[in-house]
């Protein structure tokens, strides 16, 4: 496919069909820049989570007119086998080498665990606890060593 721009449409992960949102990115870039195109354009979804800790899986989930749209997809367990993780140096170009088909979930988005969220909103002043207390559990056995 020449450098041009594709229309992929993305998924958070156990989130309904009717919350599908496109996204258009050059076929030149790399799947890093996706991250960061999918996280300027939903600030609100990915508040306190960096664009390089999202998860992007490729999938092929058909949408018919029929689906009901507001049922979550069963991604966890249904879509295991057929969803291809993606590294955030895989170009565009090579992970949809052919035009994406329309009616189709392309992209699934992981948000990361609670706990590898390092600022969990603006206002924090610190990481949240379960970080926290790794850190001072770390900082213990090290007092304990010298």
């Amino acid at each position: 496919m020449a450098d041009s721009l594709v229309n992929l449409f993305c998924l958070v992960d156990g989130e309904t069909l009717s919350n599908a949102f496109p996204v258009e990115i050059e076929s030149s870039k790399t799947i890093g820049n996706l991250k960061k195109i999918i996280k300027t354009e939903n600030p609100n979804t990915f508040n306190g989570v960096d664009a390089k800790d999202l998860t992007l899986c490729r999938v092929s989930i058909s949408i018919s007119d029929e689906d009901n749209n507001d049922l979550p997809v069963p991604l966890v367990n249904d879509y295991d086998k057929v969803r291809k993780k993606l590294g955030p140096t895989d170009d565009v170009s090579d992970v949809f080498p052919d035009k994406p088909p329309k009616k189709t979930i392309h992209i699934i988005v992981q948000r990361p665990p609670p706990g590898q969220r390092l600022w969990q909103n603006k206002n924090s002043c610190g990481p949240p606890v379960e970080v926290m207390g790794a850190l001072l559990q770390r900082r213990r056995c090290r007092l304990r060593l010298e």
